[in-house]
């Protein structure tokens, strides 16, 4: 069905190109000058006397004509001969219609589209009856296939593709976490979709597990209640607090390093046994910051059954339950944070509504009040060693 509908919009297209072009040619050809005028009336050169006369070479058509001009009109005084001007013999120069070149170009255009989606409609109907799709497409390069566990190699007209030790030489993709037993492989394209998905997955699930959320949440809480917009701009709230981050999680850090990393790096363990040592501690900071209620939640969501032990529980109930538990805790302290500021906002909404300024926005007076207040309490650090303690 598709290759019929493509030789049938091949052969369309081939053939309004050339009823374009046609057309386009016979008009080029009768002379049809689109509504103008066959002489034009131009002057050439002029030379001035004086003041109120001058001498002018009128050209009608390909006639030149020597005309005086003055005060009393223009008067012919001699024809004059194209080989005796100083220029060549100009031939009538006629407006460009835009609309035939138009016309002519696209013409042109779908003939070539036409040609160009001939071979791969015309070719498949002109194929042998009974041969398969790779016989029919064997002329322009196609996938051949071979025998049992062989891969698609691409093919030629006189044989195998200059191309083929190319796609020889690619690697195969071949992961492998664990041993055979415990482990799991992933090969080929499903494989390799697995691997880049979980990649580009993986520094958000990583920072999810850690004291990143918490952090960043208050201090954009932080710059809501100052009222500063965008200041400080968003990355460099990420930047501090993925710099917090790192100080607060440095023992959790130094234990994964202990148990885990340093092991597998000196061939001690296979890298199954080192991510389920790694996840261990991992496991462990997140079940003390983790409330109960948002615990069982989760079980209750993903329907599992109550575990007996903390290491019962499964890997993404304890982070979606941690991740909610850090959520709850972030707007905790953000409504400590904005109490002060709010009491200092009402303040000046009301000393302002007094005094009878309506007009003026009470912000601009209530943001240097409230920054003076947070750089005289020492905002910054008293936020930053909060934050800290609240994980201990």
């Amino acid at each position: 069905m598709i290759q019929l509908l493509l030789t049938g919009l091949a052969t369309a297209g081939f053939l309004v190109g050339l009823l374009l072009c046609a057309v386009w040619a016979r008009r080029r050809l009768t002379g049809v000058a689109g509504g103008t005028h066959p002489h034009r009336l131009e002057v050439t050169a002029r030379v001035g006397l004086h003041a109120n006369q001058g001498l002018a070479v009128v050209r009608v058509g390909r006639r030149h004509w020597l005309v005086s001009c003055g005060e009393g009109g223009a008067r012919m005084l001699a024809e004059l001969d194209p080989a005796d001007l100083d220029e060549p013999e100009v031939t009538e120069r006629r407006p460009i219609d835009f609309q035939k070149v138009l016309r002519s170009k696209m013409g042109i255009g779908v003939a070539i589209l036409g040609l160009a989606l001939a071979p791969s409609g015309v070719g498949a109907q002109t194929s042998l009856p009974g041969s398969a799709p790779w016989e029919q497409l064997a002329p322009y390069g196609a996938l051949q296939p071979g025998g049992p566990g062989s891969s698609l190699t691409p093919q030629g007209p006189g044989g195998p593709s200059p191309f083929g030790p190319i796609y020889e030489a690619l690697p195969g993709v071949d992961v492998q976490i664990g041993d055979e037993e415990g482990g799991f492989r992933l090969t080929g394209t499903v494989g390799t979709v697995i691997v880049l998905g979980l990649l580009s997955l993986a520094p958000s699930l990583l920072l999810l597990t850690t004291a990143f959320t918490r952090i960043l949440i208050v201090l954009h809480l932080l710059r809501q209640a100052l009222g500063t917009q965008n200041t400080p701009p968003g990355h460099l709230l990420a930047g501090l607090a993925l710099l917090l981050t790192g100080a607060v999680m440095a023992p959790t850090l130094e234990q994964v390093r202990v148990y885990a990393v340093d092991p597998w790096v000196a061939g001690e363990i296979e890298e199954g046994e080192m991510l389920g040592r790694a996840i261990e501690p991992m496991r462990a900071f997140m079940l003390t910051q983790t409330r109960e209620a948002d615990l069982a939640t989760f079980l209750e969501i993903s329907r599992t059954p109550p575990p007996l032990t903390p290491a019962d529980i499964p890997h993404t109930v304890l982070m979606s339950a941690f991740v909610t538990s850090e959520l709850r805790t972030a707007f905790e302290i953000g409504f400590a944070i904005f109490l002060p500021f709010i009491v200092i906002d009402l303040v000046v909404a009301a000393v302002l509504t007094s005094m009878g300024m309506f007009m003026l926005p009470p912000t601009m007076i209530a943001l240097p009040c409230k920054l003076m207040l947070f750089v005289l309490m020492d905002g910054w650090t008293l936020l930053m060693g909060a934050l800290a303690q609240s994980f201990l």
